[in-house]
């Protein structure tokens, strides 16, 4: 079955710029992916809570301060088979950002929610500097 496909750079379908140690970046991120993508020159914040939903403190996956995801409309299915996007966008301070883009298909958009919880316990930020596996 092959009903998604993840992406950590999606330059061909979405607008990147450098990455930047700011903590507005991932929003900046995520707000210029999201314009693109509506094609619309400015955002308004209405439009930017209809797309996105943020996650911080306890909430937040992947031990971050914040975490956006957003659902990101497609104008023509990616490589011809994926109709949906999404975007997580993951910040926490004094660490680098991390950007992933998920892309499903019919049978794999109906799965998004249960596909995103399990992704969310395979990556993380460290507390401190000492690794702990399979926590």
């Amino acid at each position: 079955m092959n009903f998604m496909k993840i992406e950590t750079m999606s330059s061909q379908l979405f607008k990147r710029s450098p990455w930047i140690e700011n903590p507005t970046w991932d929003r900046d991120q995520v707000t210029r992916e999201l314009k693109d993508a509506l094609r619309l020159h400015s955002l308004s914040d209405s439009v930017f809570s209809q797309h996105v939903v943020t996650l911080s403190g306890v909430d937040a996956p992947f031990n971050a301060d914040t975490v956006f995801l957003a659902r990101l409309p497609l104008h023509q299915p990616y490589q011809n088979k994926y109709d949906y996007a999404t975007g997580v966008y993951v910040w926490k301070e004094a660490r680098r950002s991390m950007v992933f883009h998920f892309f499903f298909t019919e049978e794999g958009k109906k799965c998004e929610e249960k596909i995103l919880s399990k992704f969310y316990k395979t990556v993380c930020y460290l507390n401190g500097d000492k690794w702990n596996c399979n926590e």
